[in-house]
C-alpha cells in the first residue's frame, strides 16, 4: 500500500501500529501503578510514545529485513530503548513538565521491552504462514528476472513467495533450470495449479514477445500483473535503471506533486538555504581566499545546468 506516495509494506505498518498500542499502553499502566492521573498524563504519554517510536525507527526496527533474526531484534530494541531513555533524561532536565516522572518511565520501559519482544516473536512466527503470502510468478528468465528473484529472497518486508519462472523462447536462462515452470502458453495452467496471486513481467525485450492473451486472461481472473521495474521499486525504494523503459516513466505517478506540496517545498528550500548561507558565510569567505591564494583567476566560476521542465539555469561553484 502507499502512504504519502511512498510504498509501505502491510507487515511494517502492522508492526508499527501494534507497537504504538503496546508502548502507550505500557505507559498508561505504569502511570496508574504510580498513582498518576490519566487525564493529566495522557498528553505526556503521547509525547513519550512518539519519542520511543522515533528511536525505534532510527534503529531500523521497522525494516523487517534488517531485524529478521531474534538476536538482531533484541540488540536493536535495547539500543532504541537506551536512546529513548537518554533523550527523555535530557528533556526531563530541560523541561520536566513535558514528560512522565522517571519512576513511571522506568516501569513502562521494562513492560514495553518485554511486550515488544513477545509481540515480534509472535509476529515473526505468524508471518511465515504460507496462507498470508502472495505467490509470485516471474515472466522471463534473464538478468532482470534473476535480480528480482534475488531481491525477493533477501527481503522480509513484503509477503512475497516466488513460485517460479516462465521462460521466453529467446531468453538466455540465468536461473536454475528446475525453477522454470513452462513457456508463455503454459501461463493459464501455472496460474491455476500454483495458485498465483501476482505475475511480474521481467522480459528485457517485449516487442512481439509479450503473451498479451495469457496475461489478459490472468488479469481478468483476479491475478495482478505488473512490470518488474514497479516491483523492484516497491522492494528496494530504488528504480531499476538497467531495465528502465520510457513507457514506465510515462505511466508512473511518481512525478505528481500538488501545488500545496510544491509551495511548502519551495518555502523550506528558501528558508534553509538562507539560514545555511548565513551560517556558512565565514567558511565560504575563507574558501574563496584560499582559492585566490592557491592560483590566479576568479575564486568562483559558473556553469549552465538543466533543471525542471528543461529550464537552463546558472550554478556558481568555487573553482
Amino acid at each position: 500500500m502507499q502512504v504519502f506516495n511512498r510504498n509501505v509494506s502491510v507487515r511494517s505498518l502492522t508492526v508499527f501500529a501494534f507497537e504504538v498500542f503496546l508502548i502507550s499502553g505500557s505507559m498508561a499502566i505504569a502511570a496508574s501503578v504510580h498513582g498518576g492521573s490519566a487525564d493529566a498524563t495522557l498528553w505526556k504519554i503521547a509525547v513519550v510514545t512518539a519519542l520511543c517510536q522515533l528511536c525505534f525507527y532510527y534503529n531500523d526496527l521497522y525494516d523487517l529485513t534488517v531485524v529478521a533474526s531474534n538476536r538482531e531484534l533484541v540488540v536493536r530494541l535495547l539500543q532504541a530503548a537506551g536512546a529513548a531513555a537518554i533523550v527523555l533524561a535530557v528533556l526531563a532536565f530541560a523541561a520536566p513538565s513535558l514528560i512522565l516522572d522517571p519512576a513511571t518511565f522506568v516501569t513502562a520501559l521494562g513492560v514495553f521491552v518485554v511486550a515488544v519482544i513477545s509481540w515480534r516473536l509472535t509476529f515473526n512466527h505468524l508471518a511465515r504462514d504460507p496462507h498470508l503470502e502472495e505467490r509470485i510468478l516471474i515472466l522471463g528468465t534473464g538478468q532482470t528476472a534473476r535480480m528480482l528473484a534475488r531481491q525477493m529472497g533477501t527481503q522480509q518486508d513484503f509477503a512475497y513467495r516466488l513460485v517460479g519462472f516462465v521462460r521466453e523462447a529467446d531468453d538466455v536462462p540465468t536461473v536454475r533450470q528446475h525453477d522454470i515452470l513452462g513457456s508463455p502458453k503454459d501461463i493459464d495452467r501455472i496460474v491455476r495449479s500454483r495458485h498465483v496471486d501476482r505475475i511480474v513481467v521481467g522480459l528485457s525485450d517485449r516487442r512481439g514477445r509479450l503473451p498479451v492473451e495469457q496475461l489478459l486472461r490472468a488479469k481478468l481472473s483476479g491475478v495482478r500483473v505488473e512490470d518488474a521495474t514497479t516491483t523492484y521499486e516497491r522492494l528496494t525504494g530504488k528504480i531499476l535503471i538497467d531495465d528502465l523503459k520510457p513507457s514506465w516513466l510515462i505511466f508512473s505517478d511518481g512525478f505528481r506533486a500538488s501545488r500545496w506540496t510544491r509551495f511548502i517545498k519551495r518555502m523550506l528550500d528558501l528558508s534553509f538555504s538562507i539560514l545555511l548561507g548565513l551560517v556558512t558565510a565565514p567558511l565560504m569567505l575563507l574558501t574563496a581566499v584560499a582559492v585566490k591564494l592557491e592560483s590566479t583567476g576568479p575564486a568562483i566560476y559558473r556553469q549552465k545546468r538543466v533543471g525542471e521542465s528543461g529550464r537552463v539555469f546558472l550554478i556558481y561553484k568555487f573553482r
